[in-house]
């Protein structure tokens, strides 16, 4: 079996100030809708057994409940970003892709509850995701897919490009903090001495035990953001999001109506250009061997 997980926020995020604006039938701009659109369909083109979005609940989450700070650095979203919030929710609902938002938590808390089940289960997952963090969650079964980069991370490609394990990313991202969601650093360890530290010591934890084998100048700089770095390993550590342990694999399946769906991309937001994408979608699952999403 074949699960796919979305991180629906991280993509919107990315895709409204990564794509170029692109005007729609009421003359407004839809680059977050299309981008949207157009990912789903073509993930949906895979043939994925499962298939679940997973969204922020806002900013109220129980890592900023520990620190004020986590991700203020953030602007409000504009106005027009959350319209096109809206459109993809009510378009992801018309397509019966199941989607999942959990209050207090994050998609990527969401993305971890579902995928360590899954793959629990036996499912080969793929967390369609460009945040680095999801990468600490890459295991024989379970794969990270960046659709803007179109790359596929897996545990030998994870090894070849860090050269220590995925469970270890955790450790080393608390040495060298997220800058995009404010959270913590230790001061003075960039990169490449936290690689070293962590291919020698594994945690941050052992690090700190053997601390006094160090240099002055790191074990000086380590001591003083000691606190920064606990921190940052506390707001970086995956949670386990409630209320989704009762998910069955039918949770994680629906069949759209295909006609309508064709009305609302083609012909409500006008973008007659993957019109051809979902006559091929249509075509693969009404192949009589094809048991699917589409039917």
């Amino acid at each position: 079996m074949q699960t796919y997980i979305i991180d629906g926020s991280g993509f919107i995020f990315r895709a409204y100030y990564g794509l170029p604006e692109l005007t729609g039938n009421e003359w407004r701009n839809v680059n977050v809708l299309y981008g949207f659109t157009s990912m789903m369909l073509g993930l949906l083109m895979e043939k994925p057994d499962h298939f679940v979005i997973a969204r922020d609940a806002g900013m109220d989450t129980v890592r900023r409940e520990n620190f004020a700070g986590y991700k203020a650095n953030r602007p409000s979203a504009p106005e027009d970003l959350k319209r096109q919030i809206g459109a993809t929710q009510a378009l992801a609902s018309q397509m019966w892709l199941p989607c999942f938002i959990v209050p207090g938590y994050e998609a990527d808390d969401i993305i971890y509850t579902i995928a360590r089940d899954r793959a629990a289960q036996g499912d080969q997952v793929t967390i369609v995701s460009s945040d680095k963090d999801l990468k600490q969650l890459i295991s024989p079964q379970i794969h990270t897919l960046d659709t803007m980069k179109k790359s596929r991370t897996t545990l030998e490609s994870f090894r070849e490009e860090f050269g220590f394990e995925p469970a270890l990313l955790l450790d080393y991202l608390s040495l060298i903090g997220d800058a995009s969601d404010n959270v913590p650093w230790v001061a003075g360890i960039g990169p490449k001495t936290a690689d070293t530290l962590i291919k020698k010591y594994q945690t941050l934890e052992n690090i700190y035990a053997h601390i006094d084998e160090l240099s002055p100048s790191i074990a000086s700089k380590l001591t003083a953001n000691r606190d920064n770095a606990i921190m940052s390993k506390r707001l970086i550590t995956l949670l386990e999001a409630p209320g989704l342990d009762t998910l069955t694999a039918s949770d994680l399946k629906r069949e759209p109506d295909r006609d309508d769906l064709t009305r609302t991309i083609v012909y409500q937001y006008g973008f007659h250009w993957l019109e051809k994408k979902l006559n091929q979608l249509k075509a693969e699952f009404q192949m009589p061997t094809q048991m699917g999403l589409f039917g």
